[in-house]
């Protein structure tokens, strides 16, 4: 299933925190110390979870702000990797 398709579902926007560092003394240092990491990087995904399958959400800046609501989402989808590209206004809530 690839083209533009139409899906319902309940918006979710995840938020990873990835913490690196390349001196590991310093950082069991901090640990012990009990001073905040160094190195910080967040990653946020927006997925929408319908009742058969989950799809990642791309191209939409404002997504975040349907957090948790039951949405409709319009865009080119790529069923390989269950990815859907958002057309320009193609969120709203259902």
């Amino acid at each position: 299933n690839k083209g533009n398709q139409s899906v319902v579902g309940t918006l979710k926007e995840l938020t990873a925190v990835d913490i690196t560092s390349s001196y590991p003394l310093r950082d069991k240092l901090r640990t012990l110390l009990n001073l905040p990491p160094l190195v910080q990087t967040t990653s946020k995904r927006i997925i929408l979870i319908t009742d058969s399958y989950t799809i990642h959400l791309l191209g939409e800046k404002n997504a975040g702000d349907f957090n948790g609501q039951k949405v409709v989402v319009t865009g080119q989808y790529n069923s390989c990797n269950q990815e859907l590209t958002i057309n320009d206004d193609g969120l709203e809530l259902f």
